[in-house]
């Protein structure tokens, strides 16, 4: 059966995750369309981009481990949630002073495949009960970062004026996982573009917009 298995593959004979047009692998297939094609694909006569949406739509697997095995990995209670959520690994409670920064395991190292990335955030409510905040505000999770000691670790900091105590298993972080478009940088000496201007070049209040 072919990596992506699906009615447009199965009509170029792809087999055993093979391509017959280029003999590589249908996954590069699907790049080659992305980055060579026009709006219809030579080989299945197929709009390039509903094709390649097509094929980033199957399910992907990203394989992990978990450091603590007491404690969940990844978890989504509902398949409509965007993001997995993590759980705090430490042997025992930490108390973190007002300002204080303390760094915890999230209990994970993964595998994210070529071509992905995991952006971990706090969940909407880690202010809210601990009032702490990821002090990079968001992780970035290369694919590269995938070996055995290569856990995930959140760095917080304690934003109110008293103490707050974080325990084990404690849920304050989620990370989504995105997937990247394939990119090419080209240096120009001109971007052709009229200059548009920045902070505070358009509107700042409704009165303003109705005014348009």
């Amino acid at each position: 059966m072919a990596i992506f298995d699906c009615d447009y593959l199965d009509d170029v004979n792809c087999s055993e995750g093979t391509c017959s047009y280029d003999n590589t692998t249908c996954c590069f297939f699907c790049e080659a369309m992305r980055e060579g094609c026009d709006d219809i694909c030579p080989h299945l006569n197929v709009d390039a981009v509903r094709h390649c949406n097509l094929l980033n739509s199957f399910e992907k697997v990203i394989r992990y481990k978990r450091e603590n095995k007491e404690l969940p990995g990844f978890y989504k209670d509902n398949p409509l949630n965007a993001g997995y959520d993590l759980f705090v690994n430490i042997p025992t409670p930490i108390k973190i002073a007002p300002g204080e920064v303390v760094r915890v395991s999230l209990n994970v190292a993964a595998e994210i495949p070529d071509g992905m990335v995991g952006l971990v955030f706090q969940r909407s409510s880690t202010y809210k009960k601990w009032g702490l905040k990821l002090t990079n505000n968001v992780g970035v999770i290369d694919a590269l970062y995938r070996g055995d000691g290569d856990i995930w670790m959140a760095e917080l900091k304690n934003e109110t004026d008293k103490p707050v105590t974080l325990n084990p298993g404690d849920k304050i972080c989620q990370v989504i996982f995105l997937q990247l478009p394939s990119i090419k940088l080209e240096e120009v000496e001109h971007l052709g573009n009229k200059d548009r201007g920045g902070f505070g070049t358009s509107f700042d209040n409704v009165i303003e917009f109705k005014k348009r």
